[in-house]
């Protein structure tokens, strides 16, 4: 297609989609307006209808009153003089179809005008006479099909006697909807060519309906029954909606609430019927705006064909000539002052400008292609849009063992993955489909034999910053994977041997201590069984820090607070017998430590624990025995506290006498390690063990 021809096109378009706007606004603007001025007079109608109903019905009910005021209690016995007494009120004949007196069970006592067969029943069953009797209150009835007359509708207007604070009679008046006054301004009031009103009960029947066989029929359109439950509930008089009516047709409708009547007023029009004057506007304003187009394009074209005969002469000139963009610039031989001649300029400038990139891009993709060609790492660069490869180095042939042309799909590249990784491939694509692939895959080779490689790819972005390539990069790294598969067994056949040398050498330490055991029972005197308990103790601690080692994942260290709480259970079952009274409160937090950290303080806790046991509580004497163990700012805090006799007064704890202190002494030394001793209610010593830079960090792991 020709400028010429896709300029007069787009004219047209543009013309027809001012019209088209112009037009439409005007239509949508007029179509609001109708809409809301009928809504008005819906509105005004349902107002006047409703207040003509009230009205009306005040009538009724006042009439009813004076005859419910002036009935004589003494007459209540007797048919015939009640019916004289109804007699005297000819307004409540000319008002009502018939007027009827009950007596306080319900019974039909008298009427006028006069229906033998009715009167001695009883009525009580009827829901608009047991209502007024329970609420002793004018009361208005739903409509019903009289039993006793044969033209419904009517309804029954019923008014209690009451004499002080007793039901005397209930007078009740029946009222012909289709003779009374009630609903006569139904056919007074008209809204537009095909608008009307109708009025629903309480029940929710028609009481008037301009097709007479729908009258006491339910309203059967939801979006109608939707409006008056909503009406009834609402402190709001009056609401607005739409229904369908039945055969394809959109009616509005006005409701508006009787609340004297609990009925509700209906005013309803056609839509098609409110909106007739917008759809004739549309079509004028659609015929006027179609005479100017026809008038407007011919001016169009001959304008258009002027500006356009220069530009085509320098098409003409551009589409015959063939060769480099150097050779296009020198066959461009239109000269102007005019815009034409300075589009041919810059087709000129454009082109020299070409002609260098041209050179430089051919020299890059010449370096790129020598550079992809001779790297062991496979490249690849796909379309984002199409999916397709456009480039792929010989690497990935020599990879996979499958060979990929230019212009595949790139999920070729993943056609040969190990089933077993498949998924994870579909799930990292469906992550990032625009680059940011980052996975190892095994793919098998055509003899089978499988290749770990190393995916990834990165977006490249045009100078809009628009993703449009994606490059991909895929490293193997099978030689790799196996070596760290050779350490890995390995590694794991030294840590399955150094665990089972912890489990010996604490089997070891286990049957020295047996052996100190059964040695000890042919010891002479108490304080040479008490030499071996304390060297079992001190086994006891060394063989407590393998065991943990050999259930521990980490062969390295131990996690010393759990320790301590198992060695100080271990050291107070040994002396339970002479300090049943003593209570043990470990407090430990989780401090991992090394075997060279852990043995020797594990042995100092021991003699500390023993020490306490041994002298703090004689004789029997109850107390508590608290250990508490705490890693905090690079040191390690062991406190061993009791409130027992304490030391003695010559006793210096910084000059120790007995083997045991010795040994707290150089285990305290060998961990550089500070010793406090505070007396008071019993002793408290505070071992601080200073934690190497390793030691703090497995410390910070753990928690």
């Amino acid at each position: 297609m020709s400028l010429r021809a896709k300029l007069t096109f787009a004219a047209m378009l543009f013309a027809i989609a001012i019209l088209g706007v112009v037009t439409w606004g005007m239509h949508a603007n007029l179509k609001r307006d109708l809409l809301a001025v009928s809504a008005q007079g819906q509105q005004h109608l349902a107002d006047k209808l409703a207040q003509d109903m009230s009205s009306t019905m005040g009538l009724y009910h006042e009439a009813l009153a004076q005859i419910a005021a002036r009935l004589p209690e003494k007459d209540m016995n007797s048919a015939q003089a009640l019916e004289q007494f109804l007699e005297r009120f000819p307004i409540g004949q000319t008002l009502f179809t018939r007027i009827v007196i009950f007596d306080p069970a319900g019974i039909y006592v008298s009427d006028l005008p006069r229906a033998d067969d009715a009167r001695g029943k009883n009525f009580a069953d009827r829901e608009y006479l047991r209502a007024v009797m329970r609420e002793r209150r004018p009361l208005v009835s739903a409509p019903l099909r009289a039993r006793i007359l044969d033209q419904p509708p009517i309804i029954v207007l019923s008014v209690p006697v009451i004499r002080g604070d007793r039901l005397v009679a209930v007078v009740s008046g029946y009222l012909n909807l289709r003779k009374a006054d009630l609903l006569s301004p139904l056919l007074n009031y008209r809204i537009g060519e095909t608008g009307y009103a109708m009025v629903v009960a309480g029940d929710g029947s028609y009481l008037s309906h301009p097709d007479k066989r729908r009258v006491l029929t339910q309203v059967e359109q939801p979006e109608l029954a939707a409006a008056i439950e909503r009406l009834r509930t609402s402190v709001e008089p009056i609401v607005q909606t739409s229904y369908g009516d039945g055969q394809g047709k959109l009616v509005l409708a006005s409701l508006r609430r009787v609340d004297s009547l609990g009925w509700i007023v209906i005013a309803a029009e056609s839509e098609n019927s409110v909106l007739a004057p917008a759809a004739d506007a549309l079509a004028r304003a659609f015929a006027i705006g179609t005479v100017l187009l026809m008038l407007g394009v011919p001016l169009f074209l001959l304008v258009v064909r002027r500006l356009t005969r220069p530009l085509a002469q320098l098409t003409a000139q551009v589409a015959q000539t063939k060769g480099t963009a150097e050779t296009i610039a020198r066959r461009i031989t239109v000269r102007s002052g005019d815009e034409i001649g300075r589009l041919a300029d810059a087709f000129r400038t454009t082109l020299g400008k070409l002609h260098e990139n041209e050179a430089v891009l051919q020299r890059t993709e010449e370096l790129l292609r020598e550079l992809g060609a001779n790297i062991p790492e496979f490249l690849g660069v796909r379309d984002t849009r199409t999916g397709q490869l456009l480039y792929v180095n010989p690497a990935w042939e020599q990879i996979s063992g499958h060979k990929l042309e230019p212009g595949a799909d790139f999920r070729t590249l993943f056609a040969s993955v190990h089933p077993q990784d498949q998924e994870r491939v579909r799930a990292a694509l469906a992550r990032a489909p625009r680059g940011g692939f980052d996975e190892i895959l095994r793919f098998v080779r055509p003899d089978a034999s499988e290749r770990w490689v190393h995916m990834r790819s990165f977006p490249i972005r045009d100078a809009a910053g628009e993703i449009y390539r994606v490059a991909g990069v895929g490293e193997d790294i099978t030689e790799r994977v196996r070596a760290e598969e050779r350490v890995r067994a390995s590694l794991q056949e030294k840590e399955t041997l150094l665990r089972e040398i912890h489990h010996r050498v604490k089997n070891n330490l286990q049957i020295i201590s047996s052996l100190l055991h059964f040695q000890s029972r042919k010891a002479k005197s108490p304080e040479d069984l008490a030499v071996f308990q304390e060297g079992r103790h001190r086994l006891k601690s060394m063989i407590l820090v393998h065991e943990k080692l050999y259930q521990s994942q980490d062969l390295s260290r131990i996690e010393f607070g759990d320790y301590a709480r198992e060695l100080v259970q271990e050291v107070g079952a040994a002396y339970r017998e002479g300090a049943k009274g003593v209570e043990l409160k470990v407090e430990a937090g989780a401090v991992y430590l090394p075997i060279e950290v852990a043995l020797p303080l594990g042995m100092l806790l021991s003699e500390l624990v023993t020490n306490v046991f041994k002298y703090a509580f004689p004789a029997g004497r109850s107390g508590t025995l608290r250990v508490t163990v705490a890693g905090a700012d690079g040191k390690l805090e062991l406190v061993v506290a009791d409130d027992g006799v304490g030391l003695p007064a010559g006793v210096d704890p910084a000059a120790p006498a007995s083997f045991g202190m010795q040994l707290v002494a150089n285990l305290a030394e060998q961990l550089g390690a500070k010793v406090r001793y505070a007396r008071g209610a019993g002793l408290r010593v505070e071992v601080g063990v200073p934690l190497a830079a390793q030691e703090r960090e497995g410390e910070q792991q753990a928690a």
